[in-house]
């Protein structure tokens, strides 16, 4: 691929998914959430009553994903992102999606520069050849109590420590499923968000990029 990819990964509430919209919008780039992808297929797999130990039952539902099921509202809920590390663990499942992912990277459409995917497993399965890789890291307490906050915003009522326990299992699900699991890129940029702003974080990416595309530039030609 000749054009800019940027692969972000890290744990939920780290702040990558708002990253990937800011960088998407700075350098003109198509943006994809792979996690709305297994969001869809939990919700559809929930809807049509489709038991999350069948896998042989969950992969023609990952075949049948669209662009379309991705602007579904709800998948910003909770419980979305609960059904989705579920779906997540069957490998059968993974493979359509990856494939999914890369085809779509592959096909970004004019005007867009180039494509920025976040997700878990982007810098290290998904894209692993992507030119700029991030890392986007929090500490469990600062990531909790942002999904915290998000929920007092929407004027739900849930306990602190509810959303606590959800996300440290949510992060144990992620990090220990056997296939593609969460973990850094060898090459990825670790950005620490815990005492962040997302404006530094994306200016702190920001530079990465413009550092490494000046020295591309200054390369002497043969």
């Amino acid at each position: 691929m000749n054009h800019l990819v940027i692969a972000i990964d890290g744990p939920a509430a780290s702040g990558k998914g708002t990253l990937a919209r800011k960088l998407a919008q700075h350098f003109s780039l198509l943006h994809l959430d792979s996690g709305l992808m297994y969001r869809a297929i939990g919700l559809m797999a929930q809807s049509r009553g489709v038991s999350f130990d069948q896998e042989d039952l969950l992969v023609p539902l990952a075949e049948s994903l669209t662009l379309a099921h991705l602007q579904n509202p709800d998948l910003r809920g909770d419980q979305a992102g609960t059904l989705a590390s579920f779906v997540a663990m069957f490998p059968k499942v993974r493979q359509v999606l990856v494939a999914f992912q890369r085809q779509y990277a592959q096909a970004v459409p004019a005007p867009y520069r180039g494509i920025v995917m976040d997700g878990r497993d982007i810098g290290t399965v998904v894209l692993p050849g992507a030119r700029f890789k991030f890392f986007i890291d929090a500490d469990l307490d600062t990531r909790s109590q942002r999904r915290h906050t998000e929920f007092q915003e929407k004027g739900q009522t849930k306990e602190y420590q509810e959303v606590w326990a959800q996300m440290q299992a949510r992060d144990a699900r992620d990090k220990e499923r056997k296939h593609s699991p969460l973990e850094i890129a060898p090459d990825a940029v670790v950005i620490d968000a815990s005492s962040l702003g997302i404006d530094e974080v994306f200016d702190r990416a920001v530079a990465v990029i413009a550092q490494a595309m000046a020295s591309l530039q200054q390369e002497p030609t043969t």
